[in-house]
């Protein structure tokens, strides 16, 4: 064997081996992945969702829940963030002048609808309507439109909702969690 063809074995034999190495460790992060919204699909009284806290910025959020497959703007100041494969729309607000889907976004509500979710109760997603109410005793009666208040927080004076399920055809299909509110 020549030296051009010694060479050739020996680069080769070393991008097999970086190329096992690559599959190995990508492998292995598979395995151990740090990703939260796998370990949390819980929403905490009405403070928080996936351990992302009710006050919380769009920074909080992608460091909570990882980073959303879509921000969307629309209207005055205001983004949607989607996380479809884990059931996620967030609404945002920001304010200021500045990119309303940028990290200080407000949290405004975050609502889920896949059935990993619960509460910390054990009210889930896809449960029976009338679990609500052997859960949440105070919680209000189905809306005209399905929304039923679990928690309200009082804002100058009126009880606003904080966390609310949404029922349709007698099954829980959504939890919203409500941000702080910041004016009229």
């Amino acid at each position: 064997m020549n030296q051009r063809s010694r060479s050739i074995v020996v680069v080769s034999g070393a991008i097999a081996f970086l190329v096992v190495g690559v599959v190995a460790i990508r492998a292995v992060a598979e395995l151990t992945s740090e990703d939260p919204i796998e370990r949390d699909f819980t929403v905490v009284r009405d403070e928080s969702v996936g351990g992302f806290p009710r006050n919380g910025t769009i920074g909080a959020a992608v460091e909570a829940l990882g980073l959303p497959t879509a921000r969307i703007p629309g209207g005055t100041n205001q983004c949607t963030l989607t996380w479809p494969s884990r059931g996620i729309t967030m609404e945002t607000f920001f304010g200021n002048v500045g990119n309303p889907c940028g990290v200080k976004g407000n949290h405004v509500s975050t609502t889920v609808t896949d059935k990993r979710w619960e509460t910390d109760k054990g009210l889930r997603v896809g449960d029976p309507a009338a679990r609500i109410q052997e859960l949440y005793p105070d919680a209000g009666s189905a809306s005209s439109d399905g929304i039923v208040e679990i928690f309200t927080r009082d804002f100058s004076g009126l009880p606003l909702p904080s966390l609310t399920a949404t029922v349709a055809k007698g099954r829980v299909t959504a939890l919203t969690l409500y941000g702080p509110r910041r004016g009229f």
